[in-house]
């Protein structure tokens, strides 16, 4: 009797560790976005390392830039954008409108967007936002690969 009632609290007590050491890492696996740039607020995050051969594409990034992001105070700011365009994929603007491979992916808002053409450079990618009005490389340009320190994949 009084082992089975040892070996219950011991159970008990080993689950409850093995959970508590699981739920101590979930905190630095889960991204927040502050703003409605992108379509999704909770995000689960995966390190993301340059040498990854995982196409960026369509795929959601956490990166620390350094530009002056309007209503900010950050510099360097940390985004989260989704990956309109990878590297060595071609990019151009027609009317406004940005197309990744000849597939739209964004329109511009405003006038004052960066006219880019041609093939993205191995090393940068074209970021974009989900929200129309979204500040992203239609209006800072291309990001390097090196700055993207996260993929993220959305919960909610």
């Amino acid at each position: 009797m009084r082992w089975s009632i040892f070996r219950n609290r011991f159970v008990i007590i080993l689950i409850c560790l093995v959970a508590g050491y699981f739920a101590s890492k979930i905190p630095g696996r889960i991204t927040l976005c502050k703003t409605k740039s992108v379509q999704y607020c909770v995000y689960w995050t995966m390190p993301y390392n340059t040498d990854s051969e995982i196409a960026l594409e369509n795929k959601y990034i956490r990166a620390i830039i350094d530009i002056d992001l309007p209503n900010t105070d950050c510099k360097p700011c940390q985004i989260v954008k989704r990956v309109g365009c990878d590297s060595l994929s071609w990019i151009q603007v027609k009317d406004k409108t940005f197309y990744c491979d000849g597939n739209p992916i964004s329109e511009a808002f405003r006038d004052d967007f960066i006219a880019t053409d041609g093939i993205i450079p191995e090393d940068k990618v074209f970021l974009i936002g989900d929200h129309q009005s979204s500040y992203d490389s239609r209006y800072f340009g291309l990001v390097e690969k090196s700055k993207i320190n996260a993929t993220l994949l959305p919960l909610f």
